[in-house]
């Protein structure tokens, strides 16, 4: 187990960052009994994940897993980039759980950020202030800039999933068994997702589950 030595200024700010969040459980605890490294922390803070972040002052950095803070505000300012279309709230869904929907915000939408409290962002749009899902978003603007010059044929694997945007929190995806051509439209910059064509719809999954080649395997439809 580690020993950590806490100066008086840094356990104030731990104790304050945990006073309302609940560690979670995670499944793959660091319990390392031989490692008796002394460590000195600098500052602890939740990033935008909700994970517990803790910093020494020998500039390490630990993460300590998601902590339960839905009841927590941190500030932002800065821009978020949706990564699919999102409802935006006008209330906050902390403290209005019978909050309405406001208006569609649509996928590549960049929005300027206030807050977070790791499952919701709060937003400012034409001077007004509203709440969009956290999941639904990213800080990387690369992530939703495709080229458009990579188009051709490839061909689905037993893992090709179909998502509707390019975002994995989206519940059901669409599943295609092997060796179905589909057209590869685009790519993101960060290689992370490519955009595709299949039966006349638009569609995202992730290109290490397609393949150039289709084997000698006669395809089927997963109905």
């Amino acid at each position: 187990m580690k020993k950590i030595i806490i100066s008086l200024v840094a356990t104030i700010l731990l104790l304050f960052t945990l006073s309302s969040c609940k560690k979670q459980e995670t499944s793959n605890p660091q319990n390392d009994e031989s490692d008796n490294t002394v460590k000195s922390i600098e500052s602890a803070y939740i990033d935008d994940l909700g994970n517990l972040i803790i910093k020494y002052t020998s500039n390490e950095t630990e993460n300590l897993g998601k902590v339960a803070c839905d009841n927590v505000w941190r500030e932002r300012n800065d821009t978020v980039y949706l990564t699919g279309d999102l409802t935006a709230y006008n209330e906050d869904p902390i403290e209005s759980p019978n909050y309405s929907k406001t208006y569609l915000i649509k996928f590549k939408t960049a929005v300027k950020r206030t807050g977070t409290n790791g499952t919701w962002n709060r937003i400012i749009v034409n001077n007004k202030t509203y709440y969009i899902d956290a999941n639904y978003t990213t800080t990387n603007k690369a992530e939703i800039i495709f080229d458009y010059s990579q188009n051709k044929k490839v061909y689905t694997t037993e893992n090709t999933k179909l998502y509707n945007f390019p975002n994995e929190e989206n519940l059901s995806p669409r599943s295609l068994d092997k060796n179905l051509e589909i057209t590869q439209l685009a790519i993101n910059e960060t290689n992370t997702w490519i955009e595709v064509k299949y039966e006349n719809h638009i569609y995202y999954c992730k290109p290490d589950t397609v393949k150039d080649n289709r084997t000698t395997e006669i395809p089927t439809v997963v109905n």
